[in-house]
Formats: structure tokens, C-alpha cells, sequence
């Protein structure tokens, strides 16, 4: 089992710990469960949860313990009421949590539901821990194994056709293929090919599509969003080509695969299989594990040599392809299809996160303006708080992060960086920005699509940072480029929703640009030369201070480096 800490370790780096600002009460401590960063091994390989109890003002672990995956709310208050006691205020995530606290502690400890960032900040500082112990602990994987040699040759063989096809050359990661192989075990799989950006190269098979859905948020979210959905790992089976001096034991593989009659590309590639486990459990492949990814790699082979077309537009039909793979221990049918039923993006003509996001903004921004107008506003009214709406989830996909979920600190990052370098809306506009986000929120909360005391949360920050939002996002220095070529297709006139006349604007001013590469600094917004440079004798001007350049600015806003 990966080291785990022992109950009552302080943390050295009190940053880890602390809440965000404003996110505490004095002297309160938080409680909650994580998905342990580490495997079990016996008595079965297993992630377990880690029940936490912190002290953010002392910067201290409680207490903390180990519990199989699923432990139910009984035991979780039975483990922290003896704990507790001693306590005054308590922070959690879940009001069943708190209910049942509250029911066993009475009037003793005063609780609260709210977000609690504390407990993912312990899990990184674990996850780091574990990583250096790790480190020094490296062992290479067990490239060998008890696989039959009929299997390895028939893999190996494969797997060099496959290689030399290069069908990731066709092919992308959003153009899933469904593959059924009943005779191992398969049915209704997913097959996404890597390779088109010239990283990682071969495939990946995921059980199912919710599995592939679920791996896509997975690869799309940041670590908390994982840790807040315990038990949201899918197994994963992969075949990977790889240089074997970018491999732990790469020599031992390759001389491994050369036994078996592998002959490596002008890459020199060597292919090999991961198997692993929802709980990150890798284990050594199997004889049905080398038969069931020769089935695949000729199978998927054949599929897209044949049917390469289909991966250059939008497909009109479905394709259902049936191949027989011949192996020594028993002939294996494969059926590839393209695209998959019931893909949740359009197959073809829009990455799959993406398309996904764009279907779960449809499914909140449609009810909201329905609900907009139900209430009163006009048309117009409606359509512009929905356009608010749509540019702050916009920068929630962008991150990853689950739409209906918001905090203070998302809230910020929104008003302060990220709309105004990318929101469209300027001048008089920016006035009722934050009323439409004030409003979304609040309907966010009453209409049940988010915690309502996280979005309260986030709705008092909005409020606290209005003023420096009208501010920022007044400064024209803080543009983005592609916003201050918005704003200058805006001052010439053209419809944005006039493809033809956006097209044409943007094939004039790229045919200018090559001729005159200054004219970015005359865009509306673009950051012009500055007017005054320290010239590095005596100390510099302070970033708080008025800038020596004379424009009533301070020097950090105005012409300090950045």
C-alpha cells in the first residue's frame, strides 16, 4: 500500500490548508470525505475515501482515516461525533451530512453547509506526499507476463500493421468508434484512436459510452472536480506505441517484442498494452487481454483503411462493419460502427468536450430564458440575459468545470480576468453585466440546478466586486486580441450574424496585417508603445504609485513591465 499519513500530522505549507478568503468562520473546523490519492492493495486492490477533519485556522489535520469507497453516513457521523465535541463551528458540503450531525450532536456544535476547498488542498498535499515516496519507489511495469505465445505473436503482428496504417492520420480522438467483440467480453465498446497530435499514439478502449463520457470529464476537469465525485474513475484499456527510451523498462519490451517477431517502424515504436482498473490499479495483461486488442487493432485497422472518407466530413449514414480476425486458439468477429447511436455531440464536426458542454448549456439556457419571459421581460430582455448567461458558462467549459457549480472564487476570476480580456459586451453594456449574472444565479438556485448556499456564495462576492469589475473591464489594455478584433469589426459596421460579411471583414484584415504587422497596435484596445521606461538606476517607481509617465495611473496598471 502507497504510505499514508498518520492522524494528527501538521502541514508545513499553511497555504495548502487556508480557505479562501472570506470562505471561514473564526475558529471553525471542516469535515468531509475524499477519494484517498493511493491504492490498497490487499485483501483487493482498492481506492479507499479519507474521512477528514481540519482546523484551517491552526493549519491542522484533526484526524483522518481510511474508509472503503461508498461507507455510508452512519459511520461517517459515528467516526467524527467523539471528535467533534470540543468543537464550536463546523463546515461541511452536505446538508444530509449536517442533518444527521445535528441529530446526534444536538445544539452541541453549530453547523453549516457550504463549499469546503480545505479538503482538497489536504488531498493535494497527500497526493504530493505520496508522489515523492513514489519516486523514490519506482519500479518498471511488469512488461512480462503469463500470456500464451501464440497470443503475444498474434498481438505483435497486429500491432505492426497497425503501426504502419497509421490510422491516426484519418482519424482524430473525437471520432469514437463503437466496437463489439462478444467472443471476449465486449459489447457496445468505444474506441478512440490517439495519434493526430503527434504525442501519444495507438488506442484507447473504454467499456462503454458512458465510460467514454465519463473519462472525457475526467481528462477535461481539474483534480477537485474529480475528488467531488467519488467513484467517477473508469477502467481504461489501452494499446500505446512508444519509443522504448521513453518507457520505464523500454529496453526490456522491445528486446520482448522482438522475441515474439515484432518488427519496429522507421519510429522505432514499441506497442504495449495498460490495463487499469477504476481504482487506478494496473495489472500485468492477460491471454484474453493480448487476443482482445489484436481483434480490436485489425478490426479497427480494416475499418478505417476501408472506409477513410467517412472521416473527412460530417457522415450522411451510419457504418456497420463485420470482420472476422483469425487467431490460432478460435476465429474472433469484430463489428466496428461509425458513428456510435446516442453520441451526446455531433460525430465529425465538433470535438466531443465541447460538443458535450454545448449540450449541457443548451439544456439550462433554453428553461432560463423561458423562465425569463415567463416572469415578464420582454424578448429583448430575455435574449440579453441569456447572451450573460451563455458567456459566463462559456468560461466555465473552457476550465472544464461543471456548469451548475459556482464559487466565490469562480465568481472573481470571471469580473476580474477572464471577461475582460474576452467579453463582448463594453461601454454602456458592461452597466448590467453583473445584474444578468446576479440573476442567473439566483434562478440557477431556485430552480434546484446548483447548491443553493454556493451560488448565495458566489452571488455575494458578484456584489462585492462590481465596482472593480466596471473598472477592469473598462480597460481597454486588458483585451484580448480576439475581442479587439470583435470591437473593430463592430466599429466597421458588420453583422455578426452575417457569416458571409464576418468571413470577408476578417479575409481583408489578414490581407492587410501581412502588409502592415503594426496595424494590431491601432486595433481598438491593443496595448500602444509605452511612454516611459525605468531606466534601471535608482529604485524603481512603486507598482502603487502614480506612473511617471503623467497618466494619473498607477504604475502597475500603466507602464510597468508585465
Amino acid at each position: 500500500m502507497a504510505r499514508r499519513p498518520e492522524p494528527e500530522r501538521s502541514r508545513p505549507a499553511r497555504a495548502r490548508l487556508s480557505p479562501h478568503a472570506g470562505a471561514a468562520t473564526v475558529g471553525e473546523w471542516v469535515l468531509g470525505r475524499r477519494p484517498a490519492p493511493f491504492v490498497v492493495e490487499k485483501p483487493a486492490p482498492h481506492q479507499p475515501d479519507l474521512l477528514l477533519l481540519l482546523d484551517p485556522d491552526a493549519d491542522r489535520v484533526l484526524a483522518v482515516q481510511p474508509v472503503q469507497p461508498g461507507t455510508g453516513t452512519p459511520a461517517f457521523v459515528k467516526w467524527a461525533a467523539g471528535k467533534l465535541r470540543s468543537a464550536t463551528h463546523l463546515r461541511v458540503e452536505e446538508e444530509a451530512l449536517a442533518q444527521a450531525l445535528r441529530e446526534r450532536l444536538g445544539d452541541a456544535v453549530a453547523i453549516r453547509v457550504a463549499p469546503a476547498p480545505e479538503l482538497d488542498g489536504m488531498v493535494d498535499f497527500l497526493d504530493d506526499y505520496a508522489g515523492r515516496i513514489g519516486d523514490r519507489r519506482e519500479r518498471e511495469p511488469p512488461w512480462t507476463d503469463d500470456a500464451l505465445t501464440d497470443a503475444l505473436t498474434g498481438f505483435y503482428v497486429a500491432a505492426a500493421r497497425f503501426e504502419r496504417s497509421e490510422p491516426w492520420k484519418t482519424a482524430s480522438d473525437s471520432h469514437v468508434l463503437a466496437v463489439d467483440v462478444p467472443a471476449l467480453g465486449r459489447k457496445a465498446g468505444i474506441v478512440s484512436l490517439m495519434g493526430m497530435g503527434g504525442e501519444s499514439f495507438g488506442l484507447l478502449l473504454l467499456r462503454s459510452l458512458d465510460d467514454y463520457v465519463a473519462f472525457l470529464r475526467l481528462a477535461a476537469g481539474d483534480a477537485g472536480a474529480h475528488r467531488r465525485a467519488p467513484g467517477a474513475g473508469v477502467s481504461l484499456f489501452s494499446i500505446g506505441f512508444e519509443r522504448p527510451r521513453d518507457l520505464p523498462g523500454g529496453k526490456k519490451l522491445a528486446a520482448r517484442a522482438r522475441s515474439h517477431g515484432f518488427t519496429p517502424g522507421p519510429e522505432g515504436r514499441v506497442p504495449f498494452i495498460l490495463n487499469v482498473s477504476a481504482d487506478a490499479v494496473r495489472t500485468p495483461p492477460t491471454t484474453d487481454d493480448y487476443r482482445l486488442a489484436t481483434a480490436v487493432l485489425e478490426a479497427v485497422r480494416r475499418f478505417v483503411e476501408k472506409h477513410g472518407k467517412l472521416f473527412t466530413a460530417p457522415p450522411r449514414r451510419r457504418i456497420e462493419e463485420g470482420s472476422t480476425v483469425v487467431m490460432p486458439a478460435g476465429d474472433v468477429d469484430v463489428v466496428v460502427t461509425a458513428p456510435p447511436p446516442d453520441l451526446p455531440w455531433r460525430w465529425g464536426e465538433e470535438d466531443a468536450i465541447d460538443g458535450m458542454h454545448g449540450r449541457e448549456m443548451e439544456e439550462i439556457l433554453a428553461p432560463f430564458h423561458a423562465a425569463r419571459r415567463a416572469s415578464g421581460a420582454s424578448e429583448e430582455e430575455a435574449d440579453a440575459d441569456v447572451w450573460a448567461a451563455e458567456e459566463l458558462l462559456q468560461f466555465k467549459t473552457n476550465f472544464g468545470r461543471a456548469v451548475d457549480e459556482w464559487t466565490p472564487d469562480d465568481i472573481t476570476k470571471y469580473l476580474l480576468e477572464y471577461y475582460p480580456a474576452q467579453g463582448r459586451k463594453v461601454g454602456e453594456d458592461l452597466q448590467a453585466i453583473p445584474g444578468r449574472i446576479d440573476g442567473f444565479l439566483g434562478w440557477l438556485s431556485s430552480s434546484g440546478r446548483g447548491p443553493a448556499a454556493a451560488l448565495a456564495a458566489a452571488q455575494k462576492r458578484l456584489a462585492e466586486g462590481r465596482e472593480a469589475f466596471l473598472r477592469e473591464a473598462s480597460d481597454p489594455r486588458r483585451f484580448g486580441l480576439a475581442k479587439a478584433v470583435l470591437l473593430a469589426m463592430q466599429q466597421a459596421g458588420v453583422d455578426e450574424s452575417d457569416e458571409a460579411a464576418v468571413e470577408a471583414f476578417m479575409q481583408d484584415f489578414d490581407r492587410r496585417l501581412k502588409d502592415d504587422p503594426s496595424l494590431l497596435a491601432d486595433l481598438p484596445g491593443r496595448r500602444r508603445p509605452k511612454a516611459w521606461v525605468w531606466s534601471g538606476e535608482g529604485p524603481p517607481p512603486d507598482p502603487h504609485g502614480p506612473c511617471p509617465c503623467g497618466s494619473d495611473k498607477r504604475y502597475r496598471k500603466c507602464c510597468q513591465p508585465r
